[in-house]
C-alpha cells in the first residue's frame, strides 16, 4: 500500500486520502475554553503554546478562527494534518502532499512546505517529507493527463483554471481567482435561510445545506430549502462560472481545448443544464479528484521534490511567466530550444528566490555551465547563433542529454 498521505486542506473542508481511505472535514479551528484544558484532553490540539479545538469539534466554539487566507493555511495546516494523522492512526507516511491555489502558489508555497516539514503537536513531534502542488494539478492527474484540457477547480473561497496544450500544463495560461468559490452561494443560502425561517446561520453551516441538497437538521428542527437551492446553484453557475468562460484569454483557448473538467468541492452545486450545455466532464468524486490525483503524482518519481523546483513527468514541461528582467528572460528564450519535454530544469527556477534579477541570472550561469568559455556579460546576447548553441550544449551536457540536431 502506498505510504503517501495526500492533502486538500481548503477554506471550506479539508479532504485526504491515504491508501484505499479517503475522508473530509470541515477546516474549522478554534481556541480551546480555559475551563476545557485538562479536561478530556483527547479532543483538544496543543500547538504552538496554545489548546485547540479542530473540525467538527471547533463548529460550536464561540472563539473560531475564520478559515480565509493563505496565512490561515501556512499556520494551521499541521494541525489539520495531525487530525489526520490521528484518525488514520499514525500510519506509515511516505511523502505528504499539501496544496495552495494558484492565486496564492508562489507567494506562500516555502512558508507552507516549512511550516508542514517539521512540527510539534500534543508532545509528539513529526518531520515529513513534503510537496506542495498547485490545486488543479491533483485533478489532471486523476483524469488521467487529457492532452488538450482546461481544469476548473471549484473550491470553497477560490477558483483555479489551469491549462494544458499538448500536454504542457501552462502556468501562465492559468490562473486563480479569490472569493469567487461556493462561499458566494453559501452566502445566499444563509441569507435565504433567514429570509425563510428568521434564524442566522454561518456560511459554514450553509456549506452543509448544499452538501444535504437543501435538508438540515439545525436546533432539534429539520429545515428544507431543496426548492430554493435549485434556483440558488442556477444563479451561482451563472454569476461566477459565466465570468470565468468570458475572460478573453480563456474563451479563446476554449477552441483548441478536447477536454473541459469541472471538480473541487463545488462542482456538485454547479447547474446541471449548464454542464450538459458546456460539454463538462465532472468526475467521479469530484471533491477528492485533487487528493486521489495527488497520489498518482507523488508516486512518480520525476515529481520526487517540490513542485516549484522539480520535474513534472517525462513528457510534462511548465512553461513559467514570471516578471524578470531582460537578461533573464532573453537567457530562458534560450533554455526553451532544448528539448524540454526530457526533462524540468530543476535549479533554474531558484533564480526566482533571489531579489534582484542581475544577481539570479549570474548564479543560474554558474550552476549549469561546465565551461568558462562564456562571458557572462554576453551571454544575453540571442543575436549570436553560435554563443547560443553553446549555451544549449552546456545546458544539455550538464544535465547528460544527447542532441537531437
Amino acid at each position: 500500500m502506498t505510504q503517501i498521505l495526500a492533502t486538500d486542506i481548503g477554506y471550506g473542508h479539508t479532504k485526504y486520502a491515504y491508501g484505499d481511505t479517503i475522508g473530509k472535514f470541515p477546516s474549522l479551528i478554534s481556541h480551546a475554553v480555559k475551563s476545557d484544558v485538562g479536561i478530556g484532553q483527547s479532543n483538544l490540539v496543543f500547538y504552538n503554546g496554545e489548546y485547540y479545538y479542530v473540525a467538527e469539534s471547533a463548529s460550536n466554539s464561540p472563539d473560531l478562527i475564520l478559515p480565509n487566507s493563505p496565512h490561515f493555511l501556512v499556520k494551521y495546516s499541521p494541525a489539520f494534518l495531525y487530525y489526520i494523522m490521528k484518525k488514520l492512526k499514525f500510519p506509515e507516511i511516505s511523502t505528504i502532499c499539501v496544496s495552495l491555489s494558484l492565486a496564492d502558489y508562489k507567494a506562500h508555497k516555502n512558508n507552507l512546505k516549512n511550516s508542514c516539514s517539521k512540527f510539534l503537536i500534543n508532545e509528539k513531534y513529526f518531520e515529513n517529507k513534503v510537496l506542495v502542488i498547485p490545486q488543479g494539478v491533483g485533478i489532471w492527474y486523476y483524469c488521467d493527463q487529457p492532452k488538450n484540457a482546461a481544469i476548473i477547480d471549484v473550491g470553497f473561497n477560490t477558483i483555479d483554471v489551469l491549462v494544458v496544450e499538448d500536454s504542457i500544463l501552462s502556468v501562465d495560461k492559468s490562473f486563480g481567482v479569490t472569493d469567487k468559490g461556493t462561499a458566494i452561494l453559501a452566502s445566499d443560502v444563509a441569507r435565504t435561510f433567514y429570509s425563510k425561517y428568521k434564524h442566522q446561520i454561518s456560511k459554514y453551516l450553509a456549506n452543509e445545506i448544499l452538501l444535504n441538497h437543501g435538508k438540515i437538521k439545525y436546533g432539534r428542527k429539520e429545515y428544507d430549502l431543496s426548492d430554493e437551492i435549485v434556483k440558488l446553484r442556477a444563479n451561482y453557475t451563472e454569476k461566477i462560472l459565466v465570468d470565468v468562460f468570458d475572460n478573453t484569454d480563456f474563451k479563446g483557448l476554449l477552441k483548441s481545448i478536447d477536454t473541459l473538467i469541472v471538480a473541487g468541492g463545488g462542482a456538485y452545486y454547479l447547474d446541471g443544464s449548464f454542464i450538459e450545455k458546456e460539454g463538462i466532464l465532472v468526475p467521479n468524486k469530484p471533491d477528492y479528484a485533487n487528493v486521489l490525483g495527488f497520489i498518482k503524482y507523488a508516486e512518480i518519481p520525476e515529481n520526487d521534490t517540490q513542485f516549484s523546483g522539480g520535474n513534472m513527468s517525462k513528457d510534462v514541461v511548465i512553461r513559467v511567466k514570471v516578471e524578470v528582467s531582460e537578461e533573464v528572460a532573453e537567457a530562458l528564450e534560450m533554455l526553451n530550444k532544448v528539448n524540454m519535454k526530457k526533462l524540468f530544469f530543476t535549479s533554474f527556477l531558484n533564480m526566482f528566490d533571489s531579489a534582484d534579477s542581475k544577481e539570479s541570472y549570474n548564479k543560474m550561469l554558474n550552476f549549469v555551465m561546465t565551461s568558462n568559455n562564456i562571458n557572462i556579460n554576453n551571454a544575453s546576447n540571442q543575436t549570436d547563433e553560435k554563443l547560443v548553441e553553446e549555451f544549449e550544449n552546456n545546458i544539455m551536457n550538464f544535465c547528460g542529454i544527447k542532441s537531437e540536431k
